[in-house]
């Protein structure tokens, strides 16, 4: 099977039920609501993969650049963006560790479920930050240590030897860091308290509903952290 293929067949199994629908409404939504797109906004979207977020941002915006390091995947992100008519969506090979990118060129940035996977995700937050303007905002997703999925895992992955990739974040050691990296922290949402794998199985709207109605108890019952699949941060670059 072709990488082009793997990217759409994982697009499809995730989001392309009416459950995996609301997981990416509900991620889209937080991420127009943090990013406050402007038609005069040049945004990179890092680990852009098939381009699920970065087309629905480029008709509001001047130009979005999608960056990942499958040159396949982008392909398939940009066959999509030219069927949806997203002229302006640009992808560009290349990993988060060295973005190909000058000081300051960016307005925004986007990063959403991608960050776990870099290998040395510090070097790539300090690239991400080199890239953007100063008071521009990086809007960041990274996983939770304390997601249904990890709780519910942890025996097997422990008994496997985890060896820390993809990687789970502790939320206070990693604000700690971002802070000391140039970065304000300015806004933290807990996304997806039910797991968003179990809510893209489910092509009913009636169960849909009532996992959505359980999402929504959870959110407000529970710690921030707990059971949330990931924290979506927005980023103020400070200097």
């Amino acid at each position: 099977m072709s990488h082009i293929s793997m990217g759409r067949d994982y697009e499809n199994r995730m989001f392309g039920t009416v459950g995996g629908r609301y997981v990416s409404i509900v991620e889209i939504r937080a991420i127009f609501e943090y990013l406050k797109p402007q038609k005069d906004d040049i945004v990179l979207d890092v680990g852009t993969g098939t381009g699920r977020i970065a087309r629905s941002l480029a008709r509001y915006v001047k130009d979005l650049v999608g960056l990942d390091r499958d040159r396949t995947v982008l392909e398939r992100a940009l066959i999509e963006a030219k069927r949806e008519g997203a002229g302006n969506y640009y992808i560009i090979v290349g990993c988060a560790e060295h973005l190909p990118f000058r000081e300051k060129y960016f307005r925004k940035v986007v990063c959403v479920r991608s960050f776990k996977y870099f290998k040395d995700y510090m070097k790539s937050l300090r690239e991400m930050g080199y890239t953007l303007e100063d008071g521009g905002h990086l809007i960041l997703e990274v996983s939770n240590i304390l997601s249904w999925a990890v709780i519910s895992r942890l025996p097997n992955m422990l008994s496997n030897g985890y060896l820390g990739y993809p990687k789970l974040f502790v939320l206070r050691d990693l604000l700690s860091k971002i802070s000391s990296n140039g970065f304000a922290i300015v806004d933290r949402l807990a996304l997806h308290k039910m797991e968003p794998m179990l809510l893209s199985r489910f092509n009913n709207r009636y169960l849909t509903r009532i996992l959505v109605t359980l999402d929504s108890i959870l959110q407000r019952i529970t710690p921030f952290e707990l059971f949330s699949r990931g924290v979506l941060l927005r980023c103020l670059k400070v200097g």
